[in-house]
């Protein structure tokens, strides 16, 4: 398979957060099941991709010198498995710009891996369909099949790679940012199930209403990082709809109506020692 020689192509990768996130039951294959709202926001990364006749492989380079450069890096291996899986003997350059803050729970590192797939699908002239992007993408992570899915709200069930489009609201967010990820593998190893199985996969007012969104990862995480409780009560006290954590962490979001409600909790959001907040909006 062959792509016009020093193909260049820039996408964004934007970050998402969990509006709810339930988990329903422990899978044979060691994963959870979960019921969940993907929800895109306009915190992007920048992927550039360049595709060469001049080498064979993968480089990656990316502005975050704590991200791997190498297999250890999901868009890496996103190119990887490209390639291998359409038979192409290139060299495909990765440069990522890094705006979204890694292990905080907003996908970052899957959202680079599905810009990756899907760039090179359209360097290459979509030798792939979208079943099969969507393939390689769940075997990389659970995440990514959604930011491949490109649209704004997805419930997801099973791993989160069963996914169905929903209209779950347009909303300002309050992002906040500790100086510290929360190991997603930990998380999930030590978790305790305490929700019930759910008899449907699509609950309306559920994702309508966000005084009933829930996030039950947080019963692990917050014990162990109380940081993120006081969090979730400065965003509360300042108007939020909601306040929770987003995915396994570390990132909170408040969520607000409209951009004058985040700008002024943003300006009046309290000071914590290394933490950062920013606004951001659905996308």
């Amino acid at each position: 398979m062959e792509a016009p020689v020093n193909s260049t192509l820039v996408l964004k990768a934007p970050a998402k957060v969990n509006l709810f996130l339930r988990i329903t039951g422990k899978r044979p294959d060691g994963y959870h099941d979960l019921y969940t709202c993907f929800h895109r926001i306009d915190l992007c990364d920048r992927v550039e991709l360049e595709v060469s006749h001049g080498g064979e492989g993968v480089e990656l380079f990316c502005t975050d010198p704590s991200i791997p450069g190498d297999r250890g890096n999901l868009a890496w291996r996103a190119a990887e498995a490209f390639l291998r899986r359409t038979a192409s003997r290139v060299l495909a350059r990765i440069r990522i710009e890094k705006r979204i803050p890694p292990g905080g729970g907003l996908g970052g590192g899957s959202s680079d891996a599905a810009a990756v797939l899907v760039g090179l699908n359209r360097l290459f002239r979509g030798p792939l369909s979208h079943g099969e992007l969507m393939e390689i993408g769940a075997g990389l992570g659970s995440d990514v099949p959604f930011f491949i899915l490109d649209v704004t709200s997805a419930l997801g069930t099973g791993r989160g790679t069963v996914l169905k489009e929903v209209e779950a609201g347009s909303w300002w967010f309050v992002l906040v940012e500790p100086d510290f990820g929360v190991p997603t593998k930990w998380v999930y190893d030590n978790f305790v199930l305490t929700t019930p199985g759910l008899t449907t996969i699509f609950e309306p007012d559920l994702v309508s209403e966000p005084r009933q969104w829930s996030n039950d990862l947080e019963g692990v995480v917050l014990p162990r990082y109380p940081l993120l409780s006081s969090l979730k009560e400065a965003l509360a006290s300042l108007g939020a709809k909601t306040a929770l954590m987003s995915g396994s962490g570390s990132t909170v979001f408040g969520l607000f109506t409209s951009r004058k409600e985040a700008r002024d909790a943003l300006g009046a959001f309290p000071r914590f020692e290394g933490v950062k907040a920013r606004v951001a909006r659905s996308m």
